[in-house]
C-alpha cells in the first residue's frame, strides 16, 4: 500500500503545489481563526483531473478531505476527524 505522500506526489508531481510538512497555520483555520483542523498534506489541484484524483485516492483508502476553498469560508467551516492518521487539506 502506497503512503499518503508517495500516492499524492503521483498525481500532482509539481512539489511546490503539495505540502506535508510545516503546513502554515492560514491553511488549517477557517478564514476568522475560530476553528482549527489538522493535515497531514495541503494539496492545490489546478484542475478538475487533479481534484478528482485525489478525491478518488481519498475515498478509496478512507482518508477524510477538507476542502478549504482559498480560505473564503465558502466550502466548508474547516474540520477534520481526529479519528484518522491521514487527512487532506484541499484548497
Amino acid at each position: 500500500m502506497q503512503t499518503l505522500e508517495t500516492a499524492l506526489k503521483t498525481i500532482i508531481q509539481d512539489a511546490d503545489r503539495l505540502i506535508f510538512r510545516g503546513i502554515e497555520e492560514k491553511y488549517l483555520s477557517d478564514a476568522l481563526g475560530r476553528r482549527r483542523g489538522a493535515a497531514e498534506a495541503l494539496v492545490f489541484p489546478l484542475n478538475t483531473q487533479e481534484g478528482s484524483s485525489v478525491l478518488r485516492y481519498a475515498h478509496e483508502n478512507h482518508v477524510p478531505v477538507t476542502p478549504r476553498g482559498a480560505g473564503t469560508n465558502l466550502a466548508c467551516l474547516l474540520y477534520t476527524s481526529d479519528a484518522a492518521d491521514d487527512r487532506i487539506s484541499v484548497d
